[in-house]
Formats: C-alpha cells, structure tokens, sequence
C-alpha cells in the first residue's frame, strides 16, 4: 500500500514557528485579514488565547453579541473564525470566555 503525505497548509509554518517563539512577524497571521474563501470576500481573525473556554468576534456587523460569531480553537491557544462580508474599517472586538466563565 502507497503511503502519501498530505500537503501541507499555508497556516502551517506560521503557527509552528509561533510556538517555537520564532515567528518575528506573527501580525502577519494573528488578527484581521481581508482575504477571500470559496470566491467569498471577508475577513480572517485569528487570536491567541491559550486558557480561553471560548472566543468570538463581536462589532457593529452582529450588534455586538458573543454569540454570533463563536470562533474555533485550530491549535494550541490559536483561534480563527472567517466572517463573510466584513469590510475594511469594520469595527471589531474579541469576546473571551474565561476560565471562570467571565467574559472579557
């Protein structure tokens, strides 16, 4: 049986250079990014937050609610959500859950 190696993703080296503390342009990756998904234009958001329940993304585009835009833990500490249509100068936060169920 033919063993293959999966390719690897573009995310792959900034994330294993981060936590190898090598990674000297992390803005780069963490953060927002207008970028397009599946012929979609939004924005990437992606945020370190290693004790973190759960994180989301609230602004004016959801009326600020934390339960609009959960956002999904990818690696260690690292979360990223993809949110259609967000524009450039669109104003956003980051809602953490505490460990202590405290939002942040």
């Amino acid at each position: 049986m033919k063993q293959t190696q999966s390719a690897a993703k573009p995310s792959d080296l900034p994330v294993y250079l981060f936590h190898q503390g090598n990674n000297f342009e992390a803005y780069r990756y963490f953060g927002s990014h207008l970028e397009e998904q599946d012929g979609q234009p939004g924005a990437v958001f992606r945020v370190w937050a290693p004790h973190a329940k759960a994180v989301s993304v609230v602004g004016d585009f959801n009326s600020w609610v934390p339960t609009s835009h959960p956002m999904e833990k990818v690696s260690d500490g690292i979360w990223e959500l993809f949110i259609p249509g967000i524009k450039i100068y669109d104003v956003y936060k980051y809602c953490i859950t505490t460990p202590a169920d405290e939002l942040v």
